[in-house]
C-alpha cells in the first residue's frame, strides 16, 4: 500500500447502502493487493459475553449458528475485512473528509466503529430471536434451513450458497416479505445507480432534450410507498431485456441495450480494478456473481437490524396507553399556553412551523389562521406599463387607480404545460374517457394504484388541463393553455369548481368599497388617504368576497378526507389547492401544510394582502375567500384553517381510543408522533446499552496495524 494515495472514484455497494457507478475503472489499490484487502482487520464475537447476561442459555446457540456461517476462509458475521473498510470509505467516508473536514484517521476510525457496531447488533439480534419463544427460531432449525436451501438449489446458485452460508442463515431469521424486501432494496440500488450512469452516457452521446418551463408538482407525485414491494423486479444490465425486469422498472429516457451495457461494463470494470471480482468471473448473470452474494449478505444484516428495531418500536408503542397520551397532551398544552401567553412572537414562530409532527395546540388570540394564495400576475407588457406609470408624477391614489385599470386586463393561464412530456420520467399527464387531460393517474385517476402509491394529499385531481393538447408525430406534446380572460372569469371558474367538488353552495359578490379605475376617473369614488397621501382604508382594495357554505370544519378532524368529496373542509381545500398548482405564480405557497400563517396583528405581507387575509379569517372563516390586488397582480386568498382562541383541539379528558385511531385526525397525528418519539428513544436506549455493554475487549479485537496505512494517509 502506497501512503497518501487518494481514492479517486466510487465503485460499489457498501453494506446495503447504495451503489455508485463510476464512469471509468480506477483502482485505489495496486492490482497485486488482493491478499492485502482480504486481511481481517477486526473480529467481533459476543458469545462469551452473552453467557453472563439474560441470554446466557442461548450463547452456545448463537455461537453454533455463527459457525454455520463460516467458510474455510472467513466468517462473514464475525470478521471485518480490509476490503469492507475500504469499500465503506469509498461510498460514505469521503463525505466526512470533503464536507466535514475529518482527517483520514478520524474517518477510518469512525467507519470501523460503525462496522463493529453493526456486527454487535446483528449478533445480539440473533440471541434476541432465539430467546423469543414466539419466533420459533433455533440453532438446529437454522442448520436445517441452510442445508435445505443448498439442497434445493443447483448449478452456480448452489455453489454460491455453499460459499456464502451467511445468506441462508440470515434469511432464516426473516419472514418471506422481509427477505424479499431486502433483495428488492439491493436490486433497486443497483438499477438506480446504473440508471444514473446510463443517463450520463446518453447525454454525452446526444443533445439534451428541451422542456418547457418546469412547474412545481405535488410533493407525493408518483412516489411509491416506502414499504411497497413489487412482485417482480430484476436488475437491468443490457444483456437481458428491460421488459423482463418487471413492470415496476422503467428504463431511462433514450436507453438502449448498448447504452445500458456501457453503464454495466463500467461498473464491472471498477469492481475488477479494485479486486472485488476476479477478471475471469462470468458476469453475464449478475445474480450468479460472488459479488452479489457478498452484498446480499450485507443487505440481510441490515434487514435483521431493521426487524429488530421494528420489534423494539412495537414494544415501545404498546406501552403508550391512552392515559399516558392524555397526560402528555395535558402537559404539552399547559406548556404552550404558558409560553404563548408570555410571548406572541414565540407563538407566531411556532405557527409558521406547523406540520404533522409539530403542533400548535393553543392560540392566545382569536383570528389567527392560514390562507392559500393564487396569484394571477401582470404579464411582461403589463408589468412594464405599470413600471412606466410609477415614473410619472402621480399621487398614490392616481397610481393605484392606473393599476386598477391594468388589472382589468390580467388573464389567468394554466401553468401545467410542463407536466406533459414525451419523456416518461417527466410526464404526469393522461387522457381520461371524457377526452380531457388530467394528471397523476395512479394517484387520482379512476384506476388508482394505492397499493403502490399514497394519495396526493390535498390535491383533488379532478380539474382538467385548461387548454388544448396536441400529440405530434414524434410523440411529443404541444400543450397550449386557454386564457381565462379576466378576474371575473377566473372567479366564476373557481366558484364552479369548488361547487362541483364539494356539492356545496358557493356564493360571493363584489365588495362595495372597491375603487375601480372608472369610478376614480369619473370622481364617483376616491381612495381614502391622510395628509401624507397614505392609504387609510384598505377595504377599498378588496375586489370580491365569497365562501363555500356549510363546511363542517373541525380543527381536530381537518385532515380526515371524505371519500365522496361532498362533506368536509378538506375537500374544498384540496380543490382550491389544485387550482393553485394550475394557475398561481406564487410558488411559495405550493406544497405547504396550510399555506401562509396570518397574524391578526402586523405581518410582512404587502398591505393589500394583509388586510384582505385578516378580513377573510376574521369575517369569513374556513372556506372564505377574498380577491384583492397588489403590485404583483390579482390575489385570490382562500382561508384554509382558523385557530380558535384557547385549546384548539379540546381538553385531554375528552380524548378517546377511537380518536387516536381516526386516521388523519389531529389526535391520530399527535399519537403517531408520540409513538415515533417514544419508539426512537426506546430503540436508542436499547442499542446504546447493547453497544456500551458489548463493545469491549472481550467481544471486539481490532488489528489496527493491518489498516494503519489507511489511517496514515494524511501524513
Amino acid at each position: 500500500m502506497i501512503k497518501n494515495r487518494k481514492i479517486k472514484n466510487a465503485l460499489a455497494l457498501v453494506l446495503g447502502a447504495s451503489f455508485v457507478v463510476g464512469g471509468t475503472a480506477c483502482s485505489f489499490f495496486p492490482t497485486d493487493s488482493e491478499k492485502d484487502l482480504a486481511q481481517t482487520v477486526a473480529k467481533v464475537d459476543i458469545t462469551d459475553y452473552l453467557s453472563e447476561t439474560e441470554f446466557a442459555q442461548y450463547a452456545d446457540d448463537v455461537e453454533t449458528i455463527m459457525s454455520y456461517m463460516s467458510t474455510e476462509s472467513s466468517n462473514k458475521l464475525t470478521q471485518i475485512s480490509k476490503r469492507d473498510l475500504v469499500v465503506s470509505f469509498v461510498n460514505t467516508g469521503s463525505t466526512y473528509i470533503n464536507s466535514y473536514g475529518y482527517t483520514y484517521r478520524q474517518t477510518f476510525e469512525l467507519l470501523m466503529k460503525n462496522l463493529v457496531s453493526r456486527k454487535i447488533m446483528v449478533q445480539y439480534a440473533l440471541a434476541y430471536y432465539l430467546a423469543d419463544e414466539t419466533s420459533g427460531k433455533t440453532a438446529q432449525g437454522c442448520q436445517e434451513f441452510i442445508q435445505s436451501e443448498q439442497d434445493a438449489a443447483s448449478g452456480k446458485t448452489q455453489e454460491l450458497l455453499k460459499a456464502h452460508p451467511v445468506v441462508s442463515a440470515l434469511k432464516y431469521f426473516l419472514d418471506e416479505e422481509e427477505y424479499n424486501t431486502a433483495v428488492y432494496t439491493l436490486k433497486k440500488a443497483l438499477n438506480d445507480s446504473l440508471d444514473s450512469a446510463e443517463t450520463s452516457i446518453i447525454k454525452a452521446e446526444e443533445e439534451e432534450h428541451d422542456h418547457s418551463e418546469a412547474r412545481t408538482v405535488p410533493t407525493r407525485a408518483n412516489k411509491a410507498k416506502e414499504d411497497y414491494l413489487p412482485e417482480t423486479y430484476e436488475i437491468y444490465t443490457g444483456r437481458n431485456a428491460a421488459d423482463s425486469c418487471g413492470p415496476d422498472y422503467t428504463r431511462v429516457e433514450g436507453s438502449t441495450p448498448a447504452t445500458r451495457m456501457k453503464a454495466y461494463n463500467s461498473f464491472l470494470a471498477n469492481l475488477v480494478s479494485n479486486n472485488l471480482i476476479s477478471k475471469d468471473e462470468n458476469t453475464s448473470n449478475f445474480l450468479e456473481m460472488n459479488y452479489y452474494y457478498v452484498e446480499l449478505s450485507s443487505q440481510l444484516e441490515q434487514a435483521i437490524m431493521q426487524k429488530f428495531g421494528e420489534d423494539l418500536t412495537e414494544r415501545a408503542e404498546k406501552e403508550l396507553t391512552l392515559e399516558l397520551v392524555k397526560n402528555q397532551y395535558e402537559s404539552d398544552l399547559a406548556t404552550q399556553q404558558k409560553k404563548y401567553a408570555a410571548s406572541v412572537t414565540d407563538f407566531e414562530t411556532a405557527l409558521g412551523e406547523v406540520s404533522d409532527t409539530s403542533f400548535v395546540m393553543t392560540a392566545p388570540e382569536e383570528n389567527y389562521g392560514f390562507v392559500y394564495n393564487i396569484l394571477l400576475p401582470f404579464d411582461a407588457l403589463q408589468n412594464e406599463e405599470y413600471t412606466i406609470a410609477k415614473n410619472f408624477d402621480y399621487s398614490n391614489s392616481e397610481l393605484h387607480a392606473k393599476r386598477a385599470e391594468i388589472l382589468t386586463r390580467v388573464q389567468g393561464k394554466d401553468l401545467r404545460g410542463s407536466w406533459f412530456s414525451e419523456h416518461d420520467h417527466a410526464n404526469y399527464a393522461y387522457q381520461a374517457e371524457d377526452n380531457n387531460w388530467y394528471f397523476f393517474e395512479d394517484q387520482t385517476g379512476a384506476n388508482k394504484n394505492l397499493e403502490k402509491y399514497d394519495t396526493l394529499g390535498q390535491y383533488l385531481g379532478k380539474y382538467a388541463y385548461n387548454g388544448t393538447v396536441t400529440i405530434e408525430e414524434d410523440g411529443s406534446y404541444t400543450a397550449k393553455p386557454t386564457a381565462v380572460k379576466d378576474i371575473d372569469a377566473f372567479i366564476a371558474l373557481m366558484e364552479g369548481y369548488l361547487a362541483d367538488s364539494t356539492n356545496k353552495t358557493v356564493s360571493g359578490a363584489k365588495y362595495d368599497n372597491y375603487v375601480t379605475y372608472d369610478e376614480f376617473t369619473k370622481g364617483t369614488a376616491k381612495y381614502s388617504v391622510n395628509e401624507k397621501g397614505e392609504f387609510t382604508d384598505y377595504s377599498e382594495f378588496m375586489y370580491y368576497t365569497g365562501k363555500v357554505e356549510g363546511l363542517n370544519f373541525s380543527p381536530a378532524n381537518f385532515f380526515i378526507a371524505d371519500e365522496e368529496g361532498s362533506e368536509d373542509a378538506y375537500t374544498a381545500l384540496s380543490a382550491f389547492n389544485e387550482l393553485m398548482f394550475a394557475y398561481s405564480t406564487d410558488t411559495g405557497c405550493l406544497n405547504t401544510y396550510f399555506g401562509y400563517a396570518v397574524s391578526p396583528f402586523g405581518t410582512s405581507f404587502v398591505p393589500e394582502f394583509e388586510y384582505a387575509a385578516q378580513y377573510a379569517i376574521r369575517e369569513l372563516g374556513v372556506g372564505g375567500y377574498v380577491v384583492c390586488p397588489s403590485d404583483y397582480g390579482w390575489h385570490i386568498i382562500y382561508v384554509s384553517y382558523v385557530l380558535p382562541n384557547g385549546a384548539v383541539y379540546g381538553e385531554a379528558a375528552d380524548i378517546t381510543e377511537d380518536m387516536l385511531k381516526e386516521e388523519g385526525s389531529f389526535f391520530n397525528l399527535y399519537f403517531e408522533s408520540l409513538k415515533s418519539a417514544s419508539a426512537q428513544s426506546y430503540q436508542e436506549i436499547v442499542e446504546n446499552q447493547v453497544l456500551v455493554e458489548y463493545n469491549n475487549g472481550s467481544c471486539v479485537t481490532l488489528y489496527e496495524n493491518r489498516y494503519e496505512d489507511l489511517m496514515s494517509m494524511d501524513e
